[in-house]
C-alpha cells in the first residue's frame, strides 16, 4: 500500500542537497518513474564528510541517497541510507512503511553494487536479533529484523530467531508473532504459527482491516489502488490461515473460517481459492 501510494505521487520534486563541498546539487525527481535528471553535479564527498542539513527532511535525504547510488557515489549514499534508517521515525512517524519497504529495497540494491552497504545492513540485522533475544525493544526489533531479512531473501533467519524466542521467552514470542508470520509460512513452521494464533480473532482482525480500508476508498486520496490492495490482502490472508489449519488437521476450524470469508466477498474466483486452501494449498504470499 505504501509503495502504491508513493508511486501515485505526481509531478516533479525539486530537491536541494546541502553540505556537499559547498556545491549545490539539484535533482528533478519524477515520483512516478523514479527517473532522475542531474542538473548540476556536486563535488565528490565521502560518507564520513556528509552530515545532515539543519532541519533535515527524511524523504528528501532518502531521495538523495537513491540519486547518489545511481551516480555511483556509493559511500555517501550509504551514509544517507543509514541516517534515514536511524532517524526517520523520530522526525516523521508516517515514514514507518517507507522505512521498512522502499528504503530497504534501495539499500539492498546499493549493497549489490557496493558490498560495504550490504555488510552494514547485515550488521544492523545481526544487532537487532541480539536485542530481540534479550527482550530489548522487542516489537521494534522484530519488526525491523523481519523486514530486513525479507528484503535480503533470508526469511529463514527470522524463523530461526523466533523459534529461539519461543524457547527462551514464550510471553515475548506472543508479542512478536505479528511480525514473523510470513516467515513462518515460508519455512512451513505451521505448528509454531498456530501456537501463537487465535484463529477466530485473527480472521476477525483481517475482516475489520478489510472493511476499514474499503471505507477509506471513498477518500479521493486513496481511491481504487487501496481497494485492490484491501481485497488482495484479505483474500490472501484468509486463504493462508485456512490452508494452514487444513494441513494441521484442524479441518473444522478451516471450514468455519472459509464459510465466513465466502460471505464476506461473494466472488467465484475467491471461493475457488478458499476451496483450494481447504485441501491444504498454501497461496503465494502477498504482497
Amino acid at each position: 500500500m505504501v509503495k502504491a501510494r508513493f508511486q501515485k505521487v505526481a509531478g516533479l520534486l525539486m530537491v536541494a542537497a546541502a553540505g556537499m563541498g559547498g556545491v549545490a546539487l539539484l535533482m528533478l525527481i519524477d515520483a512516478g518513474t523514479a527517473g532522475i535528471s542531474m542538473v548540476a553535479a556536486a563535488d565528490t564527498v565521502s560518507g564520513k564528510d556528509w552530515t545532515p542539513p539543519e532541519n533535515p527532511d527524511p524523504q528528501t535525504i532518502l531521495n538523495e541517497a537513491q540519486a547518489d547510488a545511481k551516480a555511483k557515489r556509493y559511500e555517501i549514499a550509504l551514509a544517507k541510507q543509514v541516517w534515514f534508517h536511524e532517524n526517520a521515525l523520530s522526525l516523521n512517524q508516517a515514514m514507518t512503511g517507507v522505512r521498512l519497504s522502499f528504503a530497504l529495497s534501495n539499500w539492498e540494491s546499493l549493497g549489490r553494487a557496493y558490498p560495504p552497504a550490504l555488510a552494514k545492513l547485515q550488521s544492523i540485522r545481526d544487532g537487532l536479533q541480539e536485542r530481540a533475544m534479550k527482550g530489548e525493544d522487542l516489537m521494534s526489533a522484530f519488526a525491523d529484523l523481519a523486514a530486513i531479512n525479507r528484503t535480503l531473501g533470508e526469511d529463514s533467519r527470522t524463523s530461526e530467531a523466533f523459534r529461539a524466542l519461543d524457547t527462551l521467552n514464550p510471553k515475548a514470542a506472543k508479542m512478536a508473532i505479528f511480525y514473523v508470520k510470513p516467515a513462518l509460512v515460508k519455512s512451513k513452521d505451521y505448528d509454531l504459527y498456530l501456537k501463537y494464533t487465535d484463529v477466530k480473532r485473527d480472521y476477525l482482525q483481517m475482516r475489520q482491516l478489510y472493511e476499514l480500508n474499503m471505507q477509506m476508498v471513498e477518500d479521493k486520496k486513496f481511491g481504487p489502488n487501496l481497494a485492490d490492495f484491501a481485497k488482495k490482502s484479505f483474500r490472501n490472508g484468509s486463504a493462508t490461515l485456512i490452508a494452514i489449519l487444513a494441513v494441521s488437521d484442524r479441518k473444522q476450524e478451516a471450514s468455519d473460517i472459509a464459510s465466513l470469508a465466502k460471505k464476506q466477498i461473494d466472488d467465484p474466483d475467491f471461493h475457488k481459492e478458499l476451496d483450494a486452501a481447504l485441501t491444504g494449498t498454501i497461496p503465494k504470499a502477498f504482497p
